[in-house]
């Protein structure tokens, strides 16, 4: 059995009884082309084209059609992080699902509709992340997290939670960077206040992460799943 995380590697020999020697964990390889760095101009282009703002732009990317991609705690966060004047980020919200629309009408209700910007599904999400300073990824479960993986190519720091198999790939170092309870709205909008306090910091904080990460291609994950095929037993 191939797992993509050591998270879900575990829920296949707890849940489902696989003998962990016959569980092999390789995890996610990239397109480094399509997922390089951004550029400061890539930044603008894209920003350009979407009519953003200069504030901070913080992406969500998950359906929203249920509450396994933490969306709920996200929102709360978001709300109480609005109140305060200080607060000057927005976040783009990319993803669709059967309570899209609940939301987008209650951040109305809110007076959050500038401060959300909904985008509904899009094909484009590594090129939208250009446009962001951050990603955050609250999930209550993810087996690995793709959006996050793609995000950190890019070189943005994410929040995403302990629940989430991407976590494990944070060095120890950046335990600011991951949510220890998806329910809470507190410790998420704590998490990204500590963010949004040191922005240019946590950029250059994440340049090894993101430059390791991006090393690592789709062809590498090949040739391990190719590699534990042939020598399983």
């Amino acid at each position: 059995m191939i797992s993509n995380s050591n998270r879900t590697a575990r829920d296949a020999t707890e849940l489902l009884g696989a003998r962990p020697d016959h569980v092999r964990v390789i995890h996610l390889g990239c397109d480094p082309v399509e997922l390089a760095a951004v550029t400061p101009d890539e930044r603008n282009a894209t920003r350009a084209k979407l009519r953003w703002d200069e504030r901070p732009w913080v992406g969500f990317v998950g359906q929203l059609g249920n509450r396994v991609k933490g969306f709920d705690t996200l929102y709360a966060a978001w709300r109480e992080l609005c109140a305060a004047p200080a607060w000057d980020a927005n976040l783009a919200v990319i993803g669709d699902g059967r309570t899209r629309r609940a939301w987008e009408r209650r951040a109305n209700a809110d007076g959050l509709e500038g401060r959300i910007r909904f985008l509904g599904f899009r094909s484009d999400v590594p090129a939208l992340l250009a446009g962001c300073d951050a990603l955050v990824a609250p999930s209550r479960y993810d087996a690995y997290g793709l959006a996050a993986h793609e995000a950190l190519c890019r070189g943005l720091p994410s929040i995403v939670s302990a629940a989430s198999g991407v976590s494990e790939r944070y060095p120890p170092e950046f335990a600011d960077l991951i949510l220890t309870d998806p329910e809470s709205a507190r410790e998420l909008a704590e998490r990204l206040r500590h963010w949004r306090a040191d922005l240019d910091g946590h950029a250059v904080r994440i340049r090894p992460l993101s430059d390791s990460l991006r090393s690592r291609t789709w062809a590498d994950m090949a040739r391990d799943i190719r590699d534990a095929i042939l020598s399983a037993p």
